[in-house]
């Protein structure tokens, strides 16, 4: 009927033409709709494109004090070096009070002991100084030897000697023995240093002002 009323006539009131054009809207059937296949979990589980928040983990190892072989050693020798220079006695290390200073400031580092301070650690630091100081000698120019005697605590007589780089520098000493500090034995000794290095580096030598040192 809608077919033939709207070709066949056109005369047709427009408001029977609408009235059977929305009957025949309402009547058409339903278009086929696509739904994806998405639930609201799906969504919500979906976290391959979601930046993945990394969690740090401490592991119990983290949390305890721990130090290399390498670094134990060079604890010990700033150690050795502080105590030489600052003439502190080997015993230090033995005090239970600067044991327990030492364990709260680092329980991983163990403190050396006497022997080790009076030997080996005392060893390494001379040759290392030695080093320092011959190198120091051997890149400067010119050079001037100080030399004076004196008498330890056991009484026995030195004779020592200092490089100036300008810097002075403890080079060696002498202990003269049973033999008295004559001038014909400073200027030995004192010559005897100076062949070590090198005589043509010398500029000038200096003693104090005892007869003996006059003499060599």
């Amino acid at each position: 009927m809608q077919v033939h009323l709207d070709k066949e006539c056109p005369g047709t009131p427009d408001n029977v033409k609408s009235k059977q054009n929305v009957g025949s809207q309402n009547s058409m059937p339903e278009t086929t709709q696509f739904h994806p296949n998405i639930t609201l979990n799906s969504i919500l589980t979906d976290t391959s494109n979601r930046p993945v928040k990394q969690i740090k983990t401490q592991k119990i190892e983290s949390f305890v004090d721990r130090m290399s072989e390498e670094e134990q050693e060079d604890l010990e020798f700033q150690l050795a070096q502080a105590l030489y220079s600052a003439g502190v006695p080997f015993s230090f290390v033995d005090n239970p009070l600067v044991i327990q200073f030492f364990q709260h400031l680092r329980s991983a580092f163990k403190l050396p002991n006497r022997k080790k301070l009076a030997d080996d650690l005392l060893d390494d630091i001379y040759d290392e100084v030695k080093a320092q100081a011959d190198e120091y000698i051997s890149k400067a120019k010119s050079l001037c030897i100080v030399s004076d005697g004196w008498s330890n605590i056991n009484r026995n007589s030195v004779q020592n000697f200092i490089v100036c780089t300008p810097k002075p520098i403890f080079f060696d000493d002498t202990f003269s023995g049973e033999e008295s500090h004559t001038g014909e034995w400073i200027a030995n000794q004192i010559i005897q240093q100076m062949e070590i290095i090198g005589t043509h580096k010398f500029s000038s030598i200096i003693t104090n002002t005892a007869s003996v040192m006059k003499a060599a």
